[in-house]
């Protein structure tokens, strides 16, 4: 299962990414709710693989225009992380991950 979702976000991620990392965008609130019941706390018994598969498929959903898929993950996902899992996106993900 991990591979098909895999190589799906890398094939889409193939096109160069926009650099502008002050794009702003306003999440609706079932976008949110779906993010937040989807939530990753980063305990060792969860499936990482899996949350990122079902956060990519709710994000494929969602088309902004003027907004590539890059910028709408790259902004979305810090949403559905908690505890542990947000406090390593905030210390070393956010701005170090690039495709």
């Amino acid at each position: 299962m991990a591979n098909p979702i895999l190589n799906k976000a890398r094939e889409q991620n193939l096109a160069e990414p926009r650099e502008e990392s002050n794009v702003k965008l306003e999440f609706s609130k079932e976008l949110l709710t779906e993010l937040q019941n989807n939530t990753f706390i980063g305990r060792c018994e969860e499936y990482v693989i899996g949350h990122i598969g079902k956060v990519l498929e709710t994000l494929d959903l969602v088309k902004i225009a003027g907004v590539d898929p890059f910028q709408l993950r790259m902004k979305a996902f810090p949403l559905s992380l908690l505890m542990d899992a947000k406090k390593w996106w905030m210390n070393e993900g956010d701005g170090n991950i690039s495709t």
